[in-house]
């Protein structure tokens, strides 16, 4: 059975580490040697300051006792390319190799908000329709997507991707993807 144990390290906030049962608990005065396995079995320590080790509340008037309000509204934890897309090769007379394209993959995570718009190639399409142009999709996701490489004469492709928020607020972030249309 694992519990939890509050750390709080003076000036420097509160951390929280899971430690099994019987796990040494670490240096109270000291500040550093193990204070448990963290949930994958790897041991946490801190590495500063005095604390107070024990599963009640931390005195009122701690350093570190509260944190502080972070932004309000929805926030865009990360948006991300994952998987880096590629166009096709085509084969020919000389050149007989040819190469399948790929995908590019995206991945995101919003809070306070319910999920997200994605739109493809217009990023103020969101504030026209109040939707995406590829859909929408949870706070938390990975998508895979054609990644279209249109005119083969030209060196590159381009295409972006924006997310809006959905929910109470809106935030968007944009990226832009770019490879060589031709290897």
């Amino acid at each position: 059975m694992n519990r939890f144990r509050l750390i709080v390290l003076s000036g420097l906030g509160a951390a929280l580490t899971l430690g099994a049962c019987g796990h040494n608990a670490g240096k109270a005065a000291g500040g550093s040697g193990a204070l448990g396995a963290g949930p994958s079995g790897a041991p946490a320590s801190a590495s500063a300051g005095t604390g107070n080790l024990g599963a009640g509340p931390a005195p009122s008037g701690a350093a570190g006792a509260t944190r502080p309000a972070g932004p309000s509204g929805p926030q865009i934890v990360y948006f991300k390319v994952t998987g880096k897309p590629r166009c096709p090769v085509v084969g020919t007379s000389d050149a007989p190799f040819s190469a399948p394209a790929e995908p590019v993959v995206l991945a995101w995570q919003v809070t306070g908000a319910s999920g997200v718009a994605l739109s493809i190639d217009d990023p103020g399409f969101y504030n026209a329709h109040h939707s995406g142009s590829y859909g929408s999709y949870g706070a938390q996701a990975s998508v895979s997507l054609s990644f279209p490489c249109g005119d083969i004469t030209k060196q590159q492709t381009t295409h972006t991707y924006t997310i809006n928020t959905l929910g109470d607020g809106t935030r968007a972030k944009t990226l832009t993807v770019t490879v060589p249309t031709r290897p």
